[in-house]
């Protein structure tokens, strides 16, 4: 909704301009042809300020602003301005045939249209300067201030009065783009709080098919304490029960979701894990998040011992690492682990180590 609105008045701004130079200025210019040294140069001055106006509309119509460029355009504007003032006669200055004087401030409009608005003021009054000193130059600044000076506002004020109701709209927009990024954080965390609830409530579904049975062996005397089988299956029960005892519904992520089902099959072929999640400062998105647990399950998958697994990060990136024992895989740095993630693998002493990591745009 914001950048619609911030797009729509960035457009608005452009065809103000174009209708300016068709509609005003071209009016002013045929009848005042004669008044320039040659005729081809009135049409010149005109040809290219038509010429920077196009380009300008191309670029609203993309939703783009000048950007590093502005001030060099601007610059050729007030050249131009400037040239076509001085191949007027004195009498023309602030004349019909000036036409250009009324306008430059609305090319300061669009071409800053990025910038704070003291910075297209500063423009229009380096513009009002340059014509000053250019009727100093002729002798006529005294006679001419009360005339420039009105001519100026005159003009500006309708300048201005457009700067107000941008930074109006501006802030409409800001605001309404502030709602809609708080919206969708609330419906994301709405999202994620869902799937979370469902994850965990299929891992007590699971927990209960193993456990229950486990502990009910244990209590008829069925399963032996001292069966090193059932010691191992009592461990794994244990660290799922733990896992799911220690989290914290609104710390749980996706991500820590989903490397706890990968952690969950590892264990049931016999590995212990050790699994420890912190929260995160962001979500990763589906696609991030796939990548990571694509980048460790497949040396976890094929470990035989024990695997030490994390998940983390800081505000400024997203981890998932795990440590397992032997030599598993080969090593690198900043291998990739999909398109929005880089891996590292390093083995020594007995040890792989991988770490995927997500850099937060």
């Amino acid at each position: 909704m914001g950048r619609l609105l911030l797009r729509g008045v960035r457009q608005a701004q452009s065809v103000i301009l174009i209708a300016i130079l068709l509609l005003l200025d071209l009016p002013s210019l045929l009848p005042s042809l004669d008044a320039y040294s040659s005729q081809w140069l009135g049409w010149l001055w005109y040809g290219l300020l038509v010429a920077v106006a196009a380009v300008d509309a191309v670029l609203s119509a993309r939703g783009a602003f000048w950007g590093r460029t502005a001030w060099p355009v601007a610059l050729g504007v007030l050249a131009v301005s400037t040239a076509a003032a001085a191949s007027l006669p004195t009498s023309e200055l602030l004349g019909p045939a000036h036409y250009t004087f009324g306008v430059v401030g609305w090319f300061g409009l669009v071409l800053f249209a990025d910038r704070r608005i003291r910075t297209v003021v500063a423009f229009v009054l380096l513009h009002v300067a340059v014509t000053a000193a250019l009727l100093a130059v002729r002798g006529v600044l005294s006679e001419q201030l009360v005339t420039l000076a009105t001519v100026a506002l005159g003009v500006s004020s309708f300048q201005f009065a457009l700067m107000a109701a941008t930074l109006v709209l501006r802030a409409i927009a800001e605001r309404a783009t502030e709602v809609a990024v708080a919206q969708a954080e609330a419906a994301t965390q709405e999202a994620i709080a869902r799937e979370v609830h469902t994850d965990r409530e299929a891992r007590y579904a699971a927990l209960r098919e193993t456990a229950l049975p486990l502990l009910r062996g244990l209590a008829d005397g069925t399963l032996s304490p001292t069966d090193h089988a059932v010691q191992r299956a009592a461990a794994v029960e244990a660290a799922r029960m733990r896992r799911l005892f220690s989290e914290q519904g609104d710390e749980a992520t996706l991500l820590a979701a989903e490397v706890e089902s990968l952690v969950d099959v590892v264990e049931r072929r016999g590995v212990r894990v050790r699994y420890a999640a912190r929260p995160l400062a962001v979500e990763p998105p589906p696609e991030v998040r796939r990548s990571l647990v694509e980048a460790i399950s497949g040396v976890l998958l094929v470990t035989t011992r024990v695997a030490r697994v994390t998940v983390g990060g800081t505000g400024r990136d997203v981890t998932v690492s795990v440590v397992t024992d032997g030599d598993v895989g080969g090593s690198g740095d900043d291998a990739p682990g999909g398109e929005h993630v880089r891996t590292s693998t390093v083995v020594d002493g007995g040890r792989t180590w991988v770490e995927a990591r997500w850099l937060i745009p």
